[in-house]
């Protein structure tokens, strides 16, 4: 274990190692073209050399160049910001004993870097400008992907901590001989010492935020400064200080094989759970296999991401924009309200995890994951087959997608009056306590009004099996249906409308069902519309 706190001759040796290796030596790794990038609207000028004066923030007017960004945690408290007012003072000086510590440490490890240029939100942000922050929040996914470096202070629990954290020394460990019964087997096992915790990356301070996953998954290389020792991770490497193999791979969040690549959203992937059937069908409807796993892995990075924190609810879509805008260069698909036009009916089926708070965004439309916070899981995450493009596998037909949008970000941010009319089939269906025989199912289940089982409900808000509305009639739109695992929507009747209705759930439906009933199946398609 390092005993140094990052800032040693030594931690920048390495720390240069690593970037010059990723730079001159790594195949997937973006190679940074200072004559071609333009720098961000600000930047923090740190002068030509790794003891020059006081930074300053330099409005670039189109220059180009390397810069390096940070990744920080504000932790409930405001650092040092530059506002309308305070502007003209930032660009003359900025003083470094006026900086918060991690800003400091951020400059220090800048220069010994060799890089002059520093991006810090807060201080390239004009903080309280609502029309500045929807400009620079549009392009925030770019000034991450456009980096020479991305700089976490991952072991920070906000500003003033730093990123030069002292170490604490790991205790020595207990050696403790064993052997069998019979003497046949002998050995030595060590025991290391309870009191003292390893650093667990996915659980640091700065992993917990919303805005750091696009961050992450933009920045083309990251150099993390954690409490223990320094990390890296590139397209091509994830390496820890100590060089054991136990590394960031491991100790993050993992999606397929583990590495920052298998987190591009404009990759290009082979399809995990797939058979031969399913590439019959989509060879049928002229589909292509890794354009259909694109989609699940866009399931899959927005599952991730609802987990993280975030200190503005409005920032549920803008903290993820600069993924969205990857993922629609690669395919070309509409993005709205944070799923895609081209798979819409696969992107409905989402349910919440925990599902007690009201809705974060009135703006946006019930059928929107992001209108809540907290987790969220998505059925066509796990189930790659179903989400080809609306044409297989789905009862239910996009008809056409109205929306107004409401900021700089347009379609990657918070839409308005969002309706999207669909043809498709729609019961109605009673809330009833559920029998003893089925209390597996829950503390409720759906019925049709003849009696018939149709389903399990999942509340968009409100305990999930509530008891609370037992009677109430509701609405099920059938979306998916396959032997013993079709999916569905609970719908509720806008009031004075006919054909108008809101999501206020998930549903898991049995065709056919326990009795042997299919309620559907007498039920024509109608044209409804979801607001």
């Amino acid at each position: 274990m390092p005993r140094t706190a990052g800032d040693s001759d030594e931690d920048f040796k390495l720390a240069k190692h690593w970037l010059n290796d990723c730079i001159s030596s790594h195949e997937h790794c973006k190679k940074p073209k200072p004559l071609e990038t333009p720098l961000p609207t600000r930047v923090l000028d740190l002068g030509p050399g790794p003891e020059s004066e006081e930074p300053y923030l330099l409005e670039t007017g189109g220059l180009h160049g390397n810069y390096i960004a940070l990744s920080h945690c504000w932790g409930g408290q405001v650092p040092l910001t530059t506002t309308s007012d305070t502007l003209s003072e930032r660009k003359r000086c900025i003083s470094l004993a006026a900086l918060p510590r991690t800003f400091r440490d951020a400059v220090m490890i800048s220069r010994q870097l060799g890089i002059r240029y520093l991006w810090i939100d807060s201080l390239c942000i004009l903080q309280d400008s609502k029309t500045d922050w929807e400009k620079e929040s549009a392009v925030m996914g770019d000034v991450y992907g456009q980096s020479y470096l991305t700089i976490a202070a991952r072991g920070a629990a906000n500003a003033e901590t730093g990123c030069f954290i002292p170490r604490k020394e790991e205790p020595p460990t207990c050696c403790l001989e064993y052997h069998s019964t019979d003497d046949s087997i002998r050995g030595k096992m060590y025991i290391r010492d309870p009191a003292f915790e390893l650093e667990r990356i996915d659980e640091s301070p700065l992993d917990e935020r919303g805005w750091v996953f696009q961050e992450r998954i933009l920045s083309p290389r990251i150099l993390y400064y954690g409490s223990q020792q320094l990390y890296w991770e590139c397209n091509n490497a994830t390496l820890r200080q100590d060089g054991k193999y136990r590394d960031v791979i491991i100790d993050d969040v993992r999606l397929d094989d583990g590495s920052k690549q298998s987190w591009d959203p404009a990759g290009v992937r082979t399809p995990k759970y797939f058979r031969d059937t399913d590439q019959q069908k989509l060879e049928m409807n002229g589909i292509s296999a890794e354009r259909l796993e694109c989609l699940r892995h866009w399931y899959c990075i927005t599952e991730q991401y609802a987990r993280r924190k975030l200190t503005f609810a409005s920032d549920r879509l803008p903290a993820i924009a600069g993924i969205a805008k990857q993922f629609q260069h690669r395919t070309g698909y509409t993005y709205v309200a944070g799923l895609w036009k081209e798979d819409l009916m696969a992107g409905l089926l989402w349910y919440r995890r925990t599902a007690e708070d009201a809705p974060t965004s009135l703006k946006l439309p019930s059928w929107s994951w992001a209108r809540f916070g907290g987790e969220v899981r998505f059925w066509s995450a796990f189930n790659t087959i179903f989400g080809c493009l609306n044409v297989l596998s789905t009862d239910c037909e996009l008809l056409n997608l109205s929306y107004e949008t409401t900021d700089n970000l347009g379609n990657y941010g918070e839409i308005s009056n969002a309706r999207i009319q669909i043809k498709g089939r729609v019961a109605p269906v009673v809330l009833k306590p559920t029998p003893p025989a089925r209390s597996h199912f829950g503390k409720t289940m759906l019925y049709t009004k003849n009696g018939a089982f149709a389903g399990k409900p999942y509340f968009d808000i409100g305990d999930r099996f509530s008891s609370q509305q037992v009677g109430s009639e509701f609405f099920c739109l059938l979306v998916h249906q396959e032997k013993g695992g079709s999916r569905g929507l609970l719908l509720e009747r806008v009031e004075g409308h006919t054909t108008e209705y809101r999501r206020i759930g998930y549903v898991t439906v049995h065709l056919p069902f326990l009795d042997g009933s299919i309620p559907f199946a007498d039920i024509h398609p109608q044209v409804l519309t979801l607001i």
